[in-house]
């Protein structure tokens, strides 16, 4: 389980640093607040597919394990995470 925490936490941070520039005045941040809600909904209701949807094509994962993950296997690691009934996970922004 603590391997899972430090995995959100790790994903959160991400979401929490793609701070959009001063100049751009936060035009990025309702995309990543949409993105980032979706995530949650979709972890909080231990939809694995959902998850896995979010993320490009070509995205590859690192998850506590070390293990590098693509394709498929980002969905099936994913599907393993929540069938150990892992839920409340909370996205919060952080100024930085």
């Amino acid at each position: 389980m603590t391997g899972t925490r430090g995995w959100c936490l790790i994903l959160a941070a991400a979401l929490i640093t793609m701070e959009a520039s001063p100049a751009d005045n936060g035009g990025f941040r309702p995309e990543i607040a949409r993105i980032g809600q979706q995530w949650a909904d979709g972890f909080n209701a231990g939809d694995a597919a959902r998850l896995a949807a979010l993320y490009a094509p070509d995205a590859v994962i690192f998850p506590p394990s070390g293990n590098r993950l693509s394709g498929p296997e980002i969905l099936g690691y994913w599907q393993s995470v929540l069938g150990s009934g892992v839920r409340g996970y909370q996205l919060e922004e952080a100024a930085v």
